[in-house]
């Protein structure tokens, strides 16, 4: 059985105060397999935003899209 392309996408993310403080940066590794690479972010006590790259497989990085969403996290700037 053959590996399935990994692909790149660059976008910026914006946390709700809710969920400021909780692991959903990890949850991208362990539940779906997406990396992901900082390039710049803000976190105050009223919300959060993240400049990030997130890397995996198209089908992973759908999924973790979506539980983004469904976290409240808005997600902006990806094809």
């Amino acid at each position: 059985m053959a590996k399935e392309a990994k692909k790149t996408i660059r976008c910026k993310m914006n946390f709700p105060q809710k969920i400021v403080g909780q692991p959903v940066m990890h949850k991208l590794w362990h539940d779906f397999m997406v990396v992901s690479n900082t390039m710049r972010g803000r976190i105050t006590e009223k919300g959060a935003f993240l400049e990030v790259e997130l890397t995996g497989t198209a089908k992973n990085l759908e999924k973790a899209l979506k539980f983004l969403a469904e976290q409240g996290v808005g997600v902006s700037g990806h094809p």
